[in-house]
């Protein structure tokens, strides 16, 4: 029995471990949430709700739920993004090779 009592104590106390954890977590997230509601864009403070009532959501359903954000965009908006950044690419590299000439034909 002495066994048996030295496990389940562990067990309850790494319950409480992982609970205070939790806890921990979702007031970083809560604080964080409560920064971005205080931003002058109002996308993100739209966003900031979103997500405020997600936490609640879950935290009244009682199941955790963990969103990625490559989930919530579509193909489309992905797509675009990539070619944004393809563009930004390509413009940084035209911009460096024109320094480059100007540097070669001062010399």
């Amino acid at each position: 029995m002495g066994f048996v009592e030295f496990l389940s104590k562990k067990i309850n106390l790494v319950r409480v471990m992982v609970m205070s954890y939790q806890n921990e977590m979702n007031w970083k997230k809560f604080s964080y949430v409560v920064k971005q509601m205080q931003s002058d864009n109002p996308r993100v403070r739209e966003m900031a709700v979103q997500s405020l009532d997600r936490m609640v959501d879950t935290e009244v359903s009682g199941i955790t739920l963990e969103v990625k954000s490559s989930h919530s965009k579509s193909p489309e908006k992905d797509k675009q993004d990539v070619m944004h950044k393809i563009r930004l690419l390509q413009k940084d590299k035209e911009k460096k090779q024109q320094r480059r000439k100007k540097w070669f034909a001062v010399l």
